[in-house]
This record gives structure tokens, C-alpha cells and sequence, in this order.
């Protein structure tokens, strides 16, 4: 865990480095510009000149559509620099406004891992009165749930743990996990991961302070760095993925994809999609990956307004073998080809009534 110091000398790294990306960007931008001008003007004095025709003048026109095309690119990329550079997590409500919640944490062979779990949601800095967490053991055929009862009797006031004795994946315990929700707030923490002590607080806030956020995704990091050159590579990629990507993504309010180890939903939107998102399927067939980003769709879909929290971190574990790595990844790229094509069924029409061009840019 980072101490403070190092966080902010990180913060500031980061910084820097996309400063020099973004001059880099522009540099490029306004080169690329030049040459198209350059090239296009040369291409219309040689059709004019009726000097070019046939295979020629495809190719100039081919010329020309990629130029385009690289400069969309690098335009875009630019953009999203600027939002990511304006982006500032929301600050932290007070403890008389921060709403009850249930935290659900699914879990499935994870061991005495569950427990560690558990232990830093309790020790959360939040209200102890206003907090409700539900661990449900998913058919685990080790020790799980041994280590789930201890943790219902270490802290018996606002831990319950539910046995599943089927294994039906996440999604159905989540579901069980639904059902035994109370309050304003549903958080979803994955089994592998901690969290530090002010995430819950950091990560509920935006849902306080605005009506319209239905959804908030919390800023995953690598919990076992040190185990190997794949958790170090992962979390630079993580580090990507929330802090640019999400963070430029949350500027127009449309996060894709509300991470399982750490996002926090309205319960009102949650129980009126919950069935449908149990029964999804898609060609077919039972839709027993990428929950996550399916809720995301559905609370985007409903009208509602998805946010990042950078200050909201969770640790996660991450896989240390080349094998593990590809499933993982095969496992999101195959969810993320399914929930593409949803967020496409809907995202171009007015489906909120603030505006939804960004979110348009950002899935194309």
C-alpha cells in the first residue's frame, strides 16, 4: 500500500508524462494536418490536370480517406487527453450524508482470501451503523466457506454469510446477494481484492451529491505487484485503463464498465433490471460472463448517469501465469464484443436527456 508521499510523487509523474504525451500529440496532430493539406492539394491539381485516372486516382483517394482516418485518431486521442487532464474525482461527503449500503462480495474457492476481504470492508472508514455486507460462498469445493463463517462471527453486527452449495457463477450470486440488499447503496467487491479505508465513502459520494449518477466505478490496482513481471505489467495497464480511460470516459458521464472488484449502484436501479440481467443471454445461450458491464449498460440504459472515482481504490489480485493472463483477457474481450453491441443498440438514440455525443465518440 502506497504511503501518501509516494501516491502524490506518482500523481505527479503521471501528470508529467501525459503533458509530454500531449505535446507529443499535437506536435503530430499539426503534422499530419500539413501533409494532408499538402497531399490533398497536390491530388486535386493532378485531377484537374486530368493527369491521374483509374488505379491512380484510387490510390490518391485511398491516400487521402487513411490521412482522414489517422487524423480522427490522433484528434480524438488528443480529446480525450483534455478530458482526462480536467478530470477530478468528487469529494467526500460527511458521515450524516453518506447512505446505508450492502456491500456483496461473491466469492468462489478463494480460501482465506475471503476473510482478508472482509476484514478491510470493516475496517472502512464508514459508518458502522449505516454499513450491511453480504459474502455469498458460490459452491466453493475448498475452504471458502469455513472462512466466511468466521468472518460472520468476527463481526456479527453487519457481516452475513449465505452458502450457496451449487456452483452457478457470479452473476447468481450476486443475485442471492441482491435479494438480501438493504438501503440506498449496492457495492459489489470481488472476493480477491481489499479496500482501503476511505473507499467506500469516496466511492458513494458522487451518488449523494448528484441524483442523476445511477453508477460509480472504483479504481482497481494490483494487490500482488511483487509476485512476478505479469501483476506489474497488469497494473500499468490498469492504471490505463481506470485513470485514463475511465477518467476521460466520466467527464461525459458515460463510464462502460463499472468494475465487479469495485463499483457502487443505486439498489432502486439494480431491483428493477435485476431479473433481466440474470437471464441474459446472448445468441442463444446463457450470458454467464462480463456482468459487470452488462448492470453498467442497463443503469446507462435506464437514463442515469455513470461516474469514475480515482480516490476510490481497491486492490485486486491479478494472475501470475501466462495461461491464467489469456483466460482472463479472453474472458473480457468475448464480453466486451456482447456488451458493445448492446450499449450500440441504445446509445444512439436520446436514451437521457443530458447529452450523449461524447458517449457516441467513445464506443465508436
Amino acid at each position: 500500500m502506497m504511503s501518501e508521499s509516494s501516491s502524490n510523487i506518482q500523481d505527479r509523474r503521471t501528470g508529467a508524462a501525459l503533458g509530454r504525451l500531449g505535446r507529443g500529440l499535437a506536435v503530430l496532430f499539426v503534422a499530419q494536418l500539413a501533409f494532408f493539406a499538402w497531399t490533398t492539394s497536390r491530388r486535386w491539381a493532378d485531377w484537374a490536370a486530368a493527369e491521374q485516372g483509374g488505379t491512380a486516382a484510387t490510390l490518391s483517394v485511398a491516400l487521402i480517406a487513411g490521412q482522414l482516418l489517422a487524423l480522427a485518431a490522433v484528434g480524438i486521442t488528443l480529446w480525450r487527453l483534455y478530458l482526462v487532464a480536467t478530470y477530478r474525482p468528487i469529494a467526500s461527503v460527511t458521515d450524516d450524508d453518506l447512505p446505508e449500503l450492502t456491500v456483496i462480495v461473491p466469492a468462489y474457492n478463494e480460501g482465506e482470501q475471503v476473510l482478508k476481504t472482509l476484514r478491510s470492508l470493516v475496517q472502512s472508514d464508514y459508518p458502522r451503523n449505516k454499513l450491511r455486507i453480504v459474502a455469498v460462498n458460490d459452491g466453493s469445493v475448498d475452504d471458502t466457506w469455513r472462512w466466511m463463517q468466521q468472518g460472520a462471527r468476527e463481526f456479527s453486527d453487519c457481516v452475513i454469510a449465505l452458502d450457496c452449495r451449487e456452483n452457478r457463477g457470479k452473476r447468481a450470486a450476486l443475485y442471492e446477494g441482491f435479494g438480501r440488499a438493504t438501503g440506498e447503496v449496492i457495492v459489489t467487491v470481488d472476493s480477491d481484492s481489499e479496500v482501503l479505508p476511505d473507499t467506500l465513502r469516496n466511492l458513494v459520494s458522487p451518488l449523494v451529491r448528484d441524483a442523476r449518477v445511477g453508477a460509480v466505478a472504483g479504481n482497481v490496482r494490483v494487490l500482488n505487484r511483487d509476485q512476478g513481471v505479469i501483476p506489474a505489467m497488469l497494473d500499468v495497464s490498469f492504471t490505463y485503463s481506470f485513470e485514463f480511460m475511465r477518467a476521460s470516459q466520466c467527464r461525459v458521464d458515460t463510464v462502460h464498465c463499472c468494475p465487479g472488484a469495485l463499483s457502487a449502484y443505486r439498489r432502486s436501479l439494480v431491483e428493477s433490471c435485476k431479473d433481466e440481467w440474470l437471464a441474459q443471454t446472448f445468441c442463444g445461450r446463457p450470458a454467464a460472463i462480463g456482468e459487470d458491464r452488462a448492470m453498467t449498460n442497463l443503469v446507462l440504459r435506464q437514463g442515469f448517469l455513470v461516474r469514475f472515482q480515482a480516490n476510490a481504490v481497491v486492490l485486486t489480485e491479478v494472475p501470475t501465469r501466462t495461461a491464467q493472463l489469456c483466460r482472463m483477457y479472453l474472458r473480457w474481450a468475448r464480453s466486451n464484443v456482447r456488451e458493445t453491441l448492446v450499449m450500440a443498440s441504445f446509445v444512439f438514440t436520446r436514451f437521457r436527456r443530458e447529452s450523449a455525443l461524447g458517449a457516441r465518440v467513445n464506443l465508436v
